[in-house]
């Protein structure tokens, strides 16, 4: 993966620095729904060439709100897929030691989420944070009943949720829609693509910004075609009504937002496009 230039946004009092893990990619029967045609005729109206093979970048954010350094998830493990896993090295590359990282706030606990929170011993990456997610995705992940009646790739996703919570162990905060993370930053629900699967909306001195996690995973098909759900969506049709939402607000409202699957730096706009969206790089 080239080098990615350091992009900070400010919020406000709020700075927010998008951290990037590398891209992966996969066939679009990764998404049921989706139609060639239209998405030819979507990516010849933004302009874009068709990608035979689609790919999307992974995103990760540090934000500086006070006193409080936060992390919004970690990325992958190194070698998980295509050239992700490279979290690591460039949150280094900001200038900041783990150690000097106060919390880090899960949007949900897949794979590509969660990655870079264990040192290569297994130990905690981040050994003075405390590990902030919505109350719902821990007891998702942590239900027994839901654990047996998955199959066997959901339960290899449990599986790794739980081994690397583990190290954390008395270190784990659980927080329910509309509360405070930290002042100036409040936990959104957006249900779907997991059950916990949260966004974090960051206000301070009369601007805000979203970041909404995984409502979007090839961002231009999706917002064009909101019903157009992946197959890692727990529940698609709460994904559906989340991302429907989620979009419309941000686009009526005009909302900076940012999310891990929009290409890096991963902050944009939402604009209303006929009966979808268009997102649209913020400047």
């Amino acid at each position: 993966m080239a080098i990615k230039p350091k992009v900070t946004r400010h919020v406000g009092a709020i700075k927010i620095t998008a951290v990037a893990d590398g891209t992966m990619s996969g066939p679009y029967a990764l998404m049921p729904a989706f139609d060639a045609a239209r998405g030819r005729q979507i990516k010849a109206e933004l302009g874009k060439p068709f990608p035979e093979i689609p790919s999307l970048d992974i995103n990760a954010f540090f934000i500086e709100a006070g006193d409080q350094k936060i992390l919004v998830d970690t990325g992958s493990r190194a070698g998980e897929s295509g050239d992700a896993g490279r979290f690591g090295a460039n949150f280094t590359d900001l200038g900041y030691a783990p150690e000097e990282v106060d919390i880090v706030f899960l949007t949900h606990l897949h794979r590509d989420h969660l990655g870079g929170l264990l040192a290569p011993d297994g130990s905690r990456a981040f050994p003075n944070a405390t590990l902030a997610m919505a109350r719902a995705e821990h007891e998702h992940v942590n239900n027994a009943a839901t654990y047996d009646a998955m199959p066997e790739r959901g339960q290899a996703s449990l599986d790794l949720a739980r081994a690397t919570l583990a190290p954390y162990a008395g270190q784990i905060r659980l927080l329910d829609a509309g509360e405070a993370l930290v002042q100036g930053i409040q936990m959104l629900a957006l249900p779907g693509h997991t059950p916990g699967h949260s966004g974090l909306m960051l206000e301070s001195g009369g601007a805000r910004l979203l970041i909404w996690g995984d409502i979007v995973h090839l961002a231009d098909f999706q917002a064009a075609e909101p019903d157009w759900s992946v197959v890692f969506d727990y529940r698609p049709e709460d994904a559906i009504a989340s991302r429907r939402a989620i979009m419309a607000r941000a686009a009526d409202e005009g909302l900076d937002i940012a999310g891990m699957h929009i290409d890096f730096p991963g902050f944009a706009r939402v604009e209303r496009a006929g009966d979808g969206f268009r997102i649209t790089p913020a400047g």
